[in-house]
Order: C-alpha cells, then structure tokens, then sequence
C-alpha cells in the first residue's frame, strides 16, 4: 500500500511540469524578435500551441512597448512561434508593493521637526 502511494506521488511530481516561484515567458516570431514577455507566478500547464499561466505583468514588444501589471495574478495563455521560458525574481514593481519606501527614513535626528510642543 505504501509502495504504491509513493509511485503515485512520483508520476504526479514527474508529470508536473511548472515550479513554485516566478517564470519569465518571451514569445518571439520566426526572426527571433519580441512579440511579448509575461512574468508567471506558481504553477504553469502545456496547452496546445503554449503555456497557461498566472500572469503578474506582460510587456507588449515593439514598436510600442506597453508593460501591464496584475497584482493579484491574472489567468493568460502564452502563445507564439516560439516561446522561451526561464526562472526570475520577483518583480521589482511587487516588491516595491510590499515594501513601500519612505522619504523620511534617511533623514537625520536633527532634519526631523516636531508637529508639536508637547512641553505646553
């Protein structure tokens, strides 16, 4: 019983064919020039003609570059002549979310005026 959930769990890891994290697609044409690039988060499924993915932001290639971003993640197919697929970071945009920068942090003691007298 045991041997055969462990095959089971094997076939579903060997057939899986996404990873955890983030993944860069760029769909080119023939000639090898950007069409698209879209930055896919979690798990991505081969379909037919690419890839389905969890789209967190897509640049449109030339001659007008359009970059969208989706924060919360947006189902996309990519789809090409040809499609290249890699492992990247975050990006800098959804980090940038979760850790906002404040001007004031660098500030000195002496910079920062108080709003108050709070001796009165």
């Amino acid at each position: 019983m045991k041997l055969s959930r462990l095959l089971l769990v094997a076939a579903a890891l060997a057939f899986l064919p996404g990873c955890i994290g983030y993944t860069k697609f760029r769909a080119t044409n023939p000639r090898g020039e950007m069409i698209a690039e879209w930055t896919g988060v979690g798990l991505f499924y081969p379909v037919s003609n690419g890839y389905h993915i969890t789209a967190v932001d897509r640049t449109i290639g030339p001659p007008l570059m359009l970059e969208s971003h989706y924060p919360h993640g947006m189902p996309a197919t990519v789809t090409g002549a040809h499609i290249e697929r890699w492992h990247t970071h975050k990006p800098q945009w959804m980090y940038e979310l979760e850790h906002p920068y404040y001007p004031t942090a660098n500030r000195s003691k002496r910079e920062i005026q108080p709003r108050f007298d709070l001796q009165n």
